[in-house]
């Protein structure tokens, strides 16, 4: 995999897992220091074709990245901010009482989980109790249950998400190939999660390239690897810092 200055890239990154690392609950994640200002440069490498796509809302994702504001696509694509700076939702808020309670009372139940609203999606998180991933997915999927096709529980790292079922990454990311100033260039896909799959196939339709973050086995339709979040900021720093960079050298290093 060779980054050439003289072809166009457009930049689209996961953040939890692919940007910083994962910590035990959403809240508790650091930022590296620098990674604020290589987004912003590198947004202004790409002449604003750089955008974050996550499972974090937008909001959420602006005050972890402050300073930087980048077009971003928040809860897996049913929120978007388009790099005009506008802002719509895919996706309307579906959580009726009924669905609430039955979350409410499995979070009762077990408050060793961590359930996190998002306005258009929920997520119940289990990393402090690994034990009771099949009955978060179970209760999540008698939740969906009730909405009659309209919702899927998603299965990510550790946590399990009810979203609508019209959403997802890749559709954010073929959103934003149809606005200047990423229309016409190369898309390139990092992410490190089942969540991200849609993401690569997205990226690899419009002529682009997905790399998968992490050394786990899962089957993936990314054709390249980086080892660690430490390994996608130093090729997002070798693409800003060289001007015609090899990032095969990264690649084959997160690999070994």
């Amino acid at each position: 995999m060779n980054f050439q200055h003289t072809d166009r890239y457009a930049f689209f990154l996961d953040l939890d897992g692919t940007l910083i690392d994962i910590a035990a609950s959403p809240d508790a994640v650091t930022v590296p220091s620098d990674l604020p200002d290589i987004l912003r440069k590198l947004h202004g490498a790409t002449d604003g074709a750089t955008a974050i796509i996550s499972g974090r809302s937008i909001d959420v994702i602006d005050r972890l990245l402050a300073p930087a504001v980048l077009p971003s696509a928040g809860v897996h694509g049913s929120e978007i901010r388009l790099p005009d700076g506008t802002r719509r939702k895919t996706a309307t808020n579906w959580l009726t009482r009924p669905m609430r309670e039955i979350i409410g009372e499995l979070a009762f139940q077990h408050p060793e989980l961590i359930v996190e609203y998002k306005d258009l999606a929920v997520a119940v998180h289990f990393r402090g109790a690994p034990d009771l991933a099949e009955l978060v997915r179970g209760t999540l999927g008698k939740v969906a249950e009730i909405a009659d096709g309209g919702l899927v529980v998603q299965p990510s790292k550790m946590v399990f998400e009810l979203m609508p079922a019209n959403i997802d990454k890749g559709r954010a990311l073929a959103a934003f190939m149809a606005q200047p100033p990423f229309r016409g260039r190369r898309p390139i896909a990092i992410g490190d999660d089942v969540t991200d799959e849609t993401m690569f196939a997205s990226a690899q339709e419009h002529g682009g390239v997905a790399i998968r973050v992490g050394r786990d086995t899962v089957r993936t339709c990314a054709t390249e690897r980086l080892a660690d979040p430490i390994a996608v900021r130093a090729l997002l720093g070798d693409y800003l810092d060289r001007p015609g960079m090899d990032a095969a050298s990264v690649v084959s290093a997160s690999a070994a």
